[in-house]
């Protein structure tokens, strides 16, 4: 494509790591937007495959791609450094393995820009196999322009959010909601936890019902969270203490009252515990750390 001299409206971010399988399906779907105006930020994580030499095959094609390569890898901050290499007004992440539909963009787009209040849009999904089956269709979120704050953190302390992650965000969104992240502790089976809950503490979620994005299982991802569950230490088992700590501390409820508080922190009870990684997690959790909890909780009802 032609490189033109005006700004990228939209930024896509795509961290990479050993992705020669499927980069090339999920960067064509990603080119054949009927939205063009954007940039394709393809941030290479130190990949020991053919990964690489893919991308500089695509970025010799077309001029909206913009190609980098760590010299190390950076682990999950390598999200973090395509979103701060990134110049649109949004921004959305693109796993390496996923595909989009034509319309994702421009569909997501004009939810945004009808819709002052919303920071993130986002579509139903479909998450498939490796040789692009359907197996499970993703839930339906609400709109959330007519609701109150209070009922708004409530409503996404109940649903799984992560189903979102992969939406259309203003900019200015996740570059915020990046600094709950500042907790090293957290970031290996927390983050987008903590990071989705940010975001909708910012302001409206749009959502399209229609399937416009389909999220791959593929065996590495399966197999990440079987070694994750199955490595358990006692360090780890106290991250369950930090992550119901740091989800109080995700959402400013200073000008929330008191039942509106009460609702939102038993919705976090609730909504941490149907986490399965967690359930088992919570078994595993000192009687010590349940009581400071606990005492935890009533301080924050005293204010």
């Amino acid at each position: 494509m032609r490189k033109t001299e005006r700004a990228p409206l939209v930024s896509i971010g795509m961290p990479v790591y050993n992705g020669e399988e499927y980069i090339s399906q999920a960067i064509d779907s990603l080119l054949a937007q009927t939205h063009t105006n954007f940039e394709l930020i393809i941030s290479d994580n130190a990949s020991t495959d053919s990964t690489w030499k893919y991308c500089q095959q695509y970025n010799a094609m077309d001029d909206r791609i913009r190609l980098y390569q760590n010299e190390k890898n950076l682990g999950v901050y390598n999200f973090d450094r395509v979103l701060e290499l990134s110049s649109g007004k949004y921004f959305m992440w693109a796993a390496h393995d996923d595909i989009w539909n034509k319309n994702f963009i421009s569909e997501l787009l004009y939810l945004l820009e009808d819709t002052p209040s919303a920071v993130l849009a986002a579509c139903r999904t479909e998450k498939i196999t490796y040789d692009n089956t359907t197996i499970k269709l993703g839930p339906q979120f609400l709109n959330t322009i007519d609701m109150s704050r209070a009922d708004r953190l409530n409503y996404f302390t109940k649903h799984n959010t992560s189903w979102l992650f992969y939406g259309l965000y203003k900019i200015e969104i996740p570059r915020a909601a990046f600094k709950i992240l500042e907790d090293k502790r957290l970031e290996k089976c927390a983050a987008d936890v903590l990071f989705m809950r940010k975001c909708i503490d910012y302001g409206d979620l749009v959502f399209n019902d229609n399937v416009l994005f389909y999220k791959r299982a593929t065996s590495q991802i399966a197999h990440d969270n079987f070694y994750r569950f199955n490595s358990l230490n006692v360090e780890l088992r106290n991250l369950f203490w930090h992550l119901y700590t740091a989800i109080f501390r995700c959402y400013n409820l200073d000008n929330l009252n008191y039942q509106e508080k009460k609702q939102i922190y038993i919705a976090i009870f609730k909504g941490v515990n149907k986490l399965s990684f967690y359930h088992h997690l919570m078994k595993t959790l000192s009687e010590t750390k349940l009581n400071r909890l606990r005492k935890y909780i009533l301080s924050l009802f005293a204010n």
